[in-house]
């Protein structure tokens, strides 16, 4: 009987042996399963961290290269403003000399004041006023082709420019020939982008 109780004793040991290897091995599965998931959350936030970074360098080089083409836009309005007016001017000291030249060529006779007046008329008929308005007439026809030149498009020359082309910043397209060109009309520069300008 010691014998067999001994005997019973041995194989419960060796059943609970049993049992305590298989839930280490069931243990040791379960952990790494977790370790597994745990490495691939891990991989999935580092790169989710780096994608967050790279959008973040990105959306500041847009920032700056918005507030770059707002500073050009503003130079370039700023330009063209002096541009016009330095042309308005001009245009004003024209038309004030005109005046000044005829008066001194009048002289103190009749006969060069008769000369004058037949003078003026024949421009009247000329230009088909008999005002005389057809010089300031003849003057804004001159100074509305002067603006298509400097502000036309430079491709169809109809259009005012109001297309800013980058890189090399010239404003000299029109908002329809803005998607028919690949390149600047003036430097014949690949485009790589635009800017709408909304001229005052």
């Amino acid at each position: 009987t010691e014998k067999t109780r001994a005997e019973l004793e041995e194989k419960r040991r060796s059943y609970w042996r049993q049992v305590v290897a298989a839930a280490e091995v069931g243990m040791q599965r379960i952990l790494r399963g977790k370790d597994e998931e745990i490495e691939s959350m891990n991989r999935r936030n580092s790169a989710l961290e780096e994608k967050v970074r790279a959008l973040l360098v990105e959306g500041q080089v847009w920032r700056n290269l918005a507030q770059a083409n707002e500073a050009t836009v503003v130079a370039l309005r700023r330009d063209l403003e002096l541009l016009l007016l330095s042309n308005a001017n001009a245009d004003g000291n024209n038309n004030a000399k005109a005046p000044s030249s005829l008066e001194e060529g009048q002289g103190d006779n009749g006969e060069c004041c008769s000369y004058g007046e037949a003078a003026d008329k024949d421009a009247a008929a000329k230009s088909g006023c008999d005002g005389g308005g057809g010089v300031g007439e003849v003057e804004a026809d001159e100074q509305k082709g002067r603006r298509r030149r400097v502000m036309g498009c430079k491709v169809c020359g109809t259009r005012e420019v109001s297309v800013l082309v980058l890189p090399c910043r010239h404003l000299c397209l029109c908002s329809e020939c803005d998607g028919r060109s690949e390149k600047c009309p003036l430097c014949f520069s690949p485009k790589t982008a635009t800017v709408q300008v909304y001229m005052s």
